[in-house]
């Protein structure tokens, strides 16, 4: 699942996740 997110880095933006840091 983690490598599904870590292509969708602009996803978490755009619903304000900060899982980048």
């Amino acid at each position: 699942t983690f490598t599904h997110l870590s292509q969708l880095p602009e996803l978490w933006k755009a619903r304000g996740w900060d899982i980048t840091r």
